[in-house]
């Protein structure tokens, strides 16, 4: 005390401040900590890890199998030897009981054994009582500490799954490896055709430093948890630093996505603009087999999904525009897709398959709205704008990189989308579990105005007492995909039913579309906006389009009676299309879709007016607010 009494006030001021600042790392750190764990709560997450590091896997062993006879066509030269994807498939097999040893330790200690790894927090734990300089034989740090284990526990699962199948990597590599070098040593008469099991044996019981860090390299390859590069690196640091960790709320994994976009840039026709591409060529021999065959079998790959979303079997992202896609989602779709049947299912969460079907379903919707008398250069320059926006569509349209994308356009219109990314962001400390019990217990979308409702929207029960989101007819908007409810509850590749009604068809036929309207209403001259009211705006959703005349009290519900008898908006829209309506006759005469679009949008208008005194007799506060206004605003200009 004699010490810090004689400093200088200056020096006391900057300790101060270094624990000011330091207090405040471990607050934001643990804060991070519980978040990411909670983005990373959600079962179907870990499915989709499971699901993507088995993919990669098996995709290896083809690889490695058509290298070995693709690059005969290129060198005489030694490289990828015939039986190392079969060595691989061999590795898998024994691999398996190493693997869930390492990944139970793992999720015992939360100890893993290759390194990097898709959970990107620093290894000490912020939630713990070391962090917080408190005993941890004393019951406050026992507590601290009970605390941040149950935290982390979806980040050691994440880890868990990580080191099986970073065992399995690490065998697959390994055994190929010395598949490899037995090869080359009998072609070399440095054994006998009879000692090759017992080399190979040797070489994987020992394997010699080489093959030991191209086995360790292959396994955190095939998981995305290589060391990042150089960019990557340089990012990671900002974000962990003292300054740079608010914005890792913004972008929470940075190293995993990079690999990811890596890995599936080796595999597409760009593959030779990257250094390693051209490096594994200069190279020779196996890297150079390898590398060619993952850029052949991407682009392959590529142009099929692009074959497949021109045929209709899959779907890209889909029209930008609000009412064009809420008529293309009521035909049953859904962004970056497979169609089966009457059903779609998302594929665009199985990454890195998934980056090459999306970006082929995107090029393809991009050019077949392309003018095919166009010239052969604007053709040229619209399929390179094509690939780039698809490239850039399937980027921002992952998870990962939502909090980013959302935070450009919040910074671009923050009185359009900076409510939305503040209620989105709030709410993501709900866990994402819970989040998902909430939606299999209510499968039905519901609204939200602030953080509040944003966040009862996620719990079990509390969302029950939101308003029902709902489409153009009045209908509930559902997570429900038409295949099942244990599907929808446990399955990551969300689906949808394709159940498009006639009038929908007919708007896509014809190229237009109707608008949901309703979000702002005029009462004597006054705007009243419902944006604060979403029970309002549900409700007179519901009256417009799926709800009978005769359900409702008002003089336009009887005039609608009497014009399209006792039919909702959707029974009636439908009956023009079909015939089933007695004034379906006088609408199919019409022959041109400008004079068909008039006539449903007259119609529209009769059950929007109808419904909209409806919901002025049940919610009288509305005419209320806009005499209010209408007030304040005579009051204001001195009438």
């Amino acid at each position: 005390f004699a010490q810090l009494s004689r400093m200088e006030d200056g020096k006391l001021a900057g300790m101060a401040k270094l624990s000011e600042k330091s207090f405040y790392q471990k607050v934001l750190g643990s804060v991070q900590e519980y978040w990411i764990n909670s983005l990373l709560s959600n079962w179907q997450t870990h499915a989709v890890n499971v699901a993507s590091n088995a993919s990669v896997a098996a995709l290896s062993t083809m690889e490695r199998g058509i290298a070995s006879r693709y690059g005969r066509m290129f060198s005489d030269e030694a490289g990828v030897e015939v039986g190392e994807g079969l060595a691989m498939i061999d590795g898998i097999r024994g691999g398996v009981v190493d693997a869930f040893r390492n990944a139970g330790k793992a999720l015992r200690t939360g100890q893993t054994g290759y390194g990097v790894g898709k959970l990107e927090m620093p290894r000490q734990r912020y939630i713990s009582s070391g962090t917080w300089n408190t005993r941890s034989d004393s019951w406050l740090g026992r507590g601290v500490d009970g605390l941040g284990s149950v935290v982390n526990v979806p980040g050691r699962m994440l880890q868990a799954e990580d080191e099986f199948f970073k065992t399995i990597g690490y065998r697959m590599e390994l055994h190929a490896q010395a598949t490899r070098q037995v090869q080359r040593e009998l072609r070399e008469g440095k054994i006998q055709p009879e000692d090759v099991k017992s080399r190979r044996a040797e070489i994987i019981d020992n394997p010699p430093e080489a093959i030991r860090m191209e086995a360790t390299a292959n396994a955190a390859y095939q998981t995305f948890t290589s060391n990042p590069g150089p960019l990557t690196k340089l990012v990671t640091r900002g974000l962990n630093s003292p300054y740079g960790m608010p914005f890792k709320f913004l972008l929470p994994f940075v190293n995993t996505p990079a690999n990811i976009l890596k890995y599936t840039f080796e595999r597409s026709p760009l593959a030779p603009i990257s250094a390693k591409y051209r490096t594994a060529i200069a190279k020779g021999g196996a890297d150079a087999d390898l590398a060619r065959t993952k850029m052949a079998m991407g682009t392959m790959a590529l142009m099929y999904s692009i074959d497949l979303a021109m045929q209709g079997y899959t779907t890209g992202s889909g029209p930008s525009q609000g009412v064009e896609q809420q008529n293309w989602r009521r035909q049953g779709n859904q962004p970056y897709s497979f169609k089966i049947g009457d059903k779609q299912v998302a594929f665009n969460r199985f990454d890195p398959l998934g980056y090459n079907l999306g970006i082929g379903a995107d090029i393809a919707e991009h050019l077949q709205n392309t003018d095919a008398s166009a010239e052969t250069a604007a053709e040229v320059e619209e399929g390179i704008s094509a690939s780039t926006f698809a490239v850039a569509e399937n980027v921002t349209g992952k998870s990962y990189m939502q909090g980013l994308a959302l935070t450009a356009e919040a910074l671009n219109d923050p009185q359009g989308f900076g409510p939305a990314f503040i209620e989105r962001f709030a709410s993501s400390f709900i866990p994402a579990g819970v989040a998902q019990v909430a939606r299999v217990m209510d499968p039905v979308q519901r609204s939200s105005h602030d953080i509040w409702t944003a966040m009862k929207r996620r719990i079990p029960g509390l969302s029950k007492s939101l308003p029902a989101q709902r489409d153009l007819w009045g209908r509930p908007k559902t997570y429900e995909s038409g295949i099942g409810r244990a599907y929808d509850a446990m399955s990551p590749f969300y689906g949808v039913e394709t159940k498009p009604e006639p009038i929908d068809r007919l708007m896509k036929q014809d190229g237009w579309f109707v608008g949901m309207g309703g979000s702002n209403f005029t009462i004597d001259g006054e705007q009243v906006s419902l944006k604060e009211r979403p029970d309002i705006k549900s409700r007179f959703y519901e009256l417009r389009g799926g709800t009978k005349p005769s359900a409702m009290d008002n003089e336009r519900a009887d005039t609608l009676l009497d014009k399209y008898g006792d039919n909702t908006l959707l029974e009636t829209l439908n009956g023009l299309v079909t015939g089933d309506s007695d004034l379906a006759g006088d609408f199919q005469e019409l022959e041109s879709p400008e004079d068909r679009e008039d006539y449903v949008k007259d119609v529209v208008s009769d059950y929007y007016r109808a419904a909209k005194d409806q919901i002025f007799t049940e919610f009288p506060e509305l005419t209320q607010s806009a005499a209010r206004k209408k007030m304040l605003r005579n009051k204001g200009a001195g009438i």
